[in-house]
């Protein structure tokens, strides 16, 4: 089975570094069947083979106690639905973005560690901002969202601060904590599935 670890703020702006070259020895070993292959990007996508029954959880507390870095591991098959669902919801394909309101908005997830409970209010995960807005939860720990590009000054917006932010803000106001969590373009997701060899 493959597995992608998504680490949290990793080589941005004001985020924590992490050397490429390093990863193959600090990720060496790391138990349960699990081995490190290989980097997509420079921002913390980091692919894994292990065992067909193993656990992202598991996965997930090995690199977090290897390398001190929050992340949230999905399976493959897991991307490849997210990936699927995004086309059947919007009807589009590689670079997934739509333009509503003049705007050009980015297609995107944000990835939880931990399930929501079950039977959560919709108002516990929807949001609807100026720049960013929740669209349909596509399983108990993924969120699609949208993202528009730029601001009105022309400024790139990134995810984190965009899509995580209020989310995080609106479960908190529910006594949930969504720790750890990333969040990623759909884009980034083709990528990694393509880099695999496993998208379809």
């Amino acid at each position: 089975m493959w597995y992608c670890a998504f680490l949290y703020g990793v080589n941005i702006p004001g985020g924590q570094k992490v050397s490429l070259t390093d990863l193959p020895k600090a990720l060496s070993n790391l138990g349960g069947g699990f081995q490190y292959r290989e980097s997509i990007r420079n921002s913390g996508n980091l692919l894994f083979t292990g065992p067909g029954n193993g656990s992202p959880s598991s996965l997930q507390a090995l690199i977090q106690k290897r390398l001190g870095i929050k992340c949230v591991v999905k399976t493959l098959p897991e991307l490849e639905g997210y990936l699927r669902k995004g086309k059947q919801l919007f009807g589009t394909a590689p670079p997934y973005h739509v333009q509503k309101g003049g705007a050009i908005w980015e297609i995107g997830l944000v990835l939880l560690a931990e399930p929501l409970p079950k039977n959560l209010p919709d108002n516990a995960w929807c949001y609807s901002l100026k720049n960013a807005q929740s669209v349909c939860l596509l399983d108990s720990n993924t969120v699609l969202v949208l993202k528009k590009s730029a601001s009105s000054r022309g400024s790139r917006i990134m995810y984190g601060s965009a899509v995580l932010n209020p989310l995080q803000r609106r479960l908190r106001h529910h006594g949930i904590s969504a720790d750890p969590a990333t969040s990623r373009s759909l884009g980034t997701i083709r990528d990694v599935l393509e880099r695999s060899g496993l998208r379809e």
